[in-house]
């Protein structure tokens, strides 16, 4: 028999890593799990039952409503590294079923998108498994729901063949140069830019960071503040 459950598991005076578990024993008897963290520093010694459930589902559901509560991703008193955004997760040694036609997880998916900077990451971040098959749906789904994926990094990304398909040069502009950057200076100088990678590059800032700046996550990046709006048909005078 299998019993689901949701935990909070524990360092005495320390952080809490909140998680859901499929256990062959009684939740009560399963003592010696704490959590699938990848955090080496966190280390708990405790584990307090939360809630026991009839189905997976119900658990997941129920660990994504205390992430979400709790935003623990930003949360420093966690060691969890990402909300759980989904009930289609499931445990790694099991398949994942995964359907961009549904609403919660394309939402959950463009979030991902949005939030980090490659397939692999937003694969982690959604529970996925690190295959072939995996990053081929993820690079399928941004196509198809047409996302910005400028703040991308890593050698290949969208470039032709090391990605599969290769695009043209009309659908690059609308994949890579979906917004209009408006970058002010230390020195208070105005740059407006379609192409932030470039900009970081050339000036030895952090692309990340910038882009962070842009949404409004971090205030600046080395003195430079960032912002930006999708781009219309109306021109504007860019570098």
């Amino acid at each position: 028999m299998k019993h689901f459950y949701v935990y909070y598991s524990y360092e005495e005076y320390g952080r809490g890593y909140i998680g859901s578990r499929v256990s062959e024993v009684p939740p009560e008897e399963d003592v010696t799990y704490f959590g699938s963290f990848s955090d080496k520093k966190f280390n708990p010694t405790e584990k307090i039952i939360l809630e026991i459930f009839n189905t997976k589902e119900e658990a997941l559901d129920a660990e994504r409503k205390l992430h979400s509560f709790y935003d623990i991703r930003n949360n420093s008193h966690f060691a969890n590294k990402s909300n759980l955004t989904t009930i289609y997760f499931s445990p790694p040694q099991e398949k994942h079923k995964f359907r961009i036609t549904n609403v919660e997880f394309k939402n959950s998916f463009i979030e991902s998108v949005n939030n980090n900077e490659s397939i692999r990451k937003i694969a982690i971040e959604l529970g996925m498994n690190l295959n072939g098959s995996t990053y081929d749906s993820i690079k399928r789904w941004i196509k198809k729901l047409n996302l910005d994926t400028s703040h991308f990094t890593g050698m290949g990304w969208n470039k032709g063949k090391k990605l599969g398909d290769r695009i043209t040069e009309e659908q690059k502009e609308k994949s890579h140069y979906k917004y209009t950057y408006t970058v002010t200076t230390p020195t208070e100088e105005i740059i407006i830019t379609k192409n932030l990678k470039k900009y970081c590059r050339d000036n030895n800032l952090n692309q990340r960071n910038m882009w962070l700046a842009s949404v409004g996550r971090i205030k600046s990046c080395k003195g430079y503040k960032v912002t930006r709006e999708l781009i219309n048909n109306q021109k504007t005078n860019e570098i």
